[in-house]
């Protein structure tokens, strides 16, 4: 209750003329509040599988933005839309090459890193790159795992880049020939649209497992390979690292089916929307 009133009041002082939610449980009090003075109501959902609390708000949202084809099962078919998650401007230049002819890893285990990750690669990827004189890499670690990946690749000099945060991301994924992650729904709809094929380790604790299934949406499609964290040994992951490393035709081949699933668009689709909801049509139900 306190929290509809806190909407309520935030909605006095502002005017919005459309209320969008994005899914979090702080979302409910403010669409609720945009319920009971009838403004226009939108919500987004950026995971393929939908959270509580757009759940619970599909029935009163005027519009139903979704990210994967699949996720249009569990809302309302006359007002959902495929838009895909918005991404950054500009994000997607014009991919670069490595010097000499190098295949580019990047791995990433979001903003803060992710030890799992880390701890594979520092235990695999030495061995790769002793084979692979043409390998490069650039890992994100964190802050935390940051000095024992330094440690582990300080004899590989130049060809691998250790960060505990990439603040250049337009770079990094220019650079890239494939990329390691996790499935976080903004991460994945950056790889799609820069066209990037990936090796996919889902956070296994996400709620509702939903990194799981973000990830099978892509894997299913050919672009991304899945490869769930309790299934992973140091020699399937170093198996698939080098069927990928020496095929280069099926990375192709990935990025272009990872490309058409992009949705580069996605912001201006959405905020098009949006205006035609705020322009003056009368009061909505």
């Amino acid at each position: 209750p306190l929290g509809i009133l806190e909407g309520l009041k935030t909605i006095k002082s502002f005017k919005p003329h459309v209320v969008i939610g994005l899914g979090s449980y702080s979302a409910l009090p403010v669409m609720v509040a945009g319920i009971l003075k009838r403004i226009h109501r939108v919500i987004q959902e950026q995971n393929s599988i939908p959270g509580l609390t757009n759940r619970l708000l599909a029935p009163f949202a005027h519009k139903i933005f979704i990210s994967f084809e699949t996720t249009a099962q569990h809302f309302p078919k006359d007002k959902t839309v495929l838009t895909g998650n918005p991404i950054r401007e500009g994000l997607c230049g014009e991919r670069g090459k490595a010097p000499h002819d190098a295949t580019h890893l990047l791995v990433l285990g979001g903003s803060l890193g992710a030890h799992f990750i880390n701890t594979l690669c520092m235990a695999v990827l030495p061995d790769l790159l002793a084979r692979h004189p043409k390998l490069e890499v650039t890992l994100q670690t964190g802050k935390q795992d940051l000095p024992a990946a330094q440690k582990a690749f300080e004899e590989y000099g130049g060809r691998v880049h250790v960060e505990a945060f990439i603040e250049d991301m337009k770079s990094a994924y220019q650079r890239a020939d494939f990329v390691i992650a996790r499935a976080g729904a903004t991460t994945l709809a950056e790889l799609a649209a820069c066209g990037l094929p990936a090796i996919l380790i889902p956070f296994p604790y996400a709620a509702n497992d939903h990194q799981t299934e973000n990830a099978r949406y892509y894997a299913s499609r050919g672009g991304a390979i899945l490869m769930p964290q309790s299934e992973i040994s140091e020699e399937t992951f170093t198996k698939t690292l080098e069927n990928l490393l020496t095929d280069p035709e099926k990375l192709q081949a990935m990025a272009t089916k990872m490309k058409a699933l992009g949705h580069p668009e996605a912001a201006e689709s959405i905020a098009t929307t949006l205006l035609s909801l705020a322009a003056p049509t009368g009061s909505p139900s």
